[in-house]
């Protein structure tokens, strides 16, 4: 009897130790899923009309976020962009549709 007592509780405490590293590894997984999730709600290339290009120019000049790009104005989009003549941005475009994101994803 003592054996099988001894046994369970054995039993028990490795039961244990797996459910601790189970949980572990629900919070690493859920913690990066939400980076990630976040990262990408981010990326100003979700912007139609911003490439690579634009938005690695947008980060250079302190927009880094979709928030950030949605209180910017006209004016300050051109002097961070600096387009070409032939270049024609719709940069109210662009912070209109900052600013429906930025709502979308305050709403939720």
């Amino acid at each position: 009897m003592k054996k099988q007592l001894a046994l369970a509780k054995r039993q028990i405490k490795a039961l244990q130790v797996q459910s601790q590293k189970r949980e572990a590894m629900i919070v690493d997984l859920t913690t990066r899923l939400y980076r990630l999730r976040q990262a990408e709600a981010e990326k100003l290339e979700r912007i139609v009309g911003i490439g690579p290009k634009y938005a690695a120019r947008l980060r250079a000049g302190g927009i880094t976020t979709i928030t950030a790009l949605a209180s910017t104005t006209v004016e300050q989009l051109r002097e961070i962009i600096q387009p070409q003549r032939w270049q024609k941005p719709k940069f109210d475009f662009w912070i209109k549709q900052a600013q429906q994101l930025s709502r979308q994803r305050k709403s939720r």
